[in-house]
C-alpha cells in the first residue's frame, strides 16, 4: 500500500446538478479520480487505501461546513461497502471497480438537502435524452426496480424491504449457497446504511433516489469470488456453474480507467 501525500489540488467543484447525464462523464469521473488518487500515493499502486479515497471525494466536491462532517462519516461507510463487495474476502483498499463505484456514489451525498441529490446519472430525472443505449438500459432496469420494491406507507424502502428485493433480484447469482447468500447480507447491511447517509435522514428508510443508487451498488458485488470462496464454482460434472463473470460493471468503468 502507499503512503499518502500532501496535496495543494484546489477543490473542484461539483457540477452534475441541473445538468446532462452520460455514461461518457460517468466513466470520464472515475478515471479523472483514479489518475487523482494515484497521484496521492507516495509510490504508484494498482489498489487505493481509504484515505485517498476520502481525500479525493471532499476535494472533487462543494462540501464545506457542518456538512464536511456528515460528508466524511458518509464516505467511510461508503468506503466500508465498498470494499464489502469482495466479501467473504477481508480488504483495507479497493481497486479499480470498487473504486470507480464508490466514486459515483460519493457525488450523491446530499450537500445542500434543500437542492436535493445531484442524481449524476439521471437515474431519477433524467436531464437529457441519452443515446447510449447502456446508460439507457441501467435507467430502465433501476425505474423498474423502484416499481417493484416493497414501500412503507410513506412510500420509502426499509432495510427488509432492500434486502429481500436484493435477493430475489440476484437470486441466479447467489443460487441458492447459503454461504454466498449470508455473505451478499452483510454487503446489503453496508449498502443500506449507505443510502440512509447519503441523504442525511433520520428516517432510517430510503427514498426513490438513495434506493436507486443503492440498488445500483447492490449489483455489483462479486458474487463468483463468493461462489469460489465458498467451493461452488462447478457443478457435479465439473464444468463452470454459476457466476463465471468476475463483476456486472454495467457502466464500464474498470475498462476505462488506465
Amino acid at each position: 500500500m502507499g503512503q499518502l501525500i500532501s496535496s495543494a489540488a484546489p477543490n473542484c467543484p461539483c457540477t452534475g446538478r441541473g445538468t446532462g447525464a452520460s455514461l461518457e462523464t460517468a466513466q470520464s469521473r472515475v478515471r479523472d479520480r483514479w489518475v487523482k488518487a494515484q497521484k496521492l500515493l507516495a509510490e504508484p499502486a494498482a489498489r487505493i487505501p481509504d484515505a485517498v479515497f476520502v481525500v479525493v471525494a471532499i476535494e472533487s466536491s462543494v462540501v464545506s461546513g457542518p456538512r464536511r462532517h456528515e460528508y466524511t462519516d458518509f464516505l467511510t461507510a461508503l468506503f466500508g461497502a465498498s470494499t464489502a463487495l469482495m466479501l467473504p474476502a477481508v480488504k483495507a483498499d479497493v481497486g479499480k471497480h470498487c473504486f470507480g463505484y464508490g466514486c459515483l456514489l460519493a457525488d450523491e451525498f446530499y450537500f445542500d438537502p434543500d437542492a436535493g441529490p445531484a442524481d449524476r446519472l439521471g437515474l431519477v430525472e433524467p436531464k437529457h435524452l441519452d443515446v447510449d443505449t447502456t446508460l439507457l438500459a441501467v435507467r430502465d432496469k433501476m425505474n423498474a426496480a423502484w416499481t417493484k420494491v416493497e414501500k412503507n406507507k410513506e412510500q420509502r424502502v426499509t432495510i427488509n424491504a432492500f434486502t429481500e428485493f436484493c435477493l430475489k433480484a440476484h437470486e441466479e447469482d447467489v443460487d441458492d449457497d447459503l454461504a454466498v447468500k449470508h455473505n451478499y447480507k452483510r454487503f446489503l447491511a453496508k449498502v443500506f446504511d449507505v443510502g440512509v447517509k447519503m441523504s442525511g435522514t433520520t428516517q432510517g428508510t430510503l427514498g426513490q433516489h438513495c434506493f436507486k443508487y443503492a440498488a445500483l451498488f447492490a449489483g455489483e458485488f462479486y458474487f463468483a469470488a463468493a461462489h469460489q470462496a465458498a467451493g461452488t464454482t462447478q457443478d457435479a460434472a465439473g464444468g463452470s456453474s454459476v457466476c463465471t463473470r468476475p463483476v456486472a460493471d454495467v457502466l464500464r468503468v474498470t475498462a476505462e480507467v488506465p
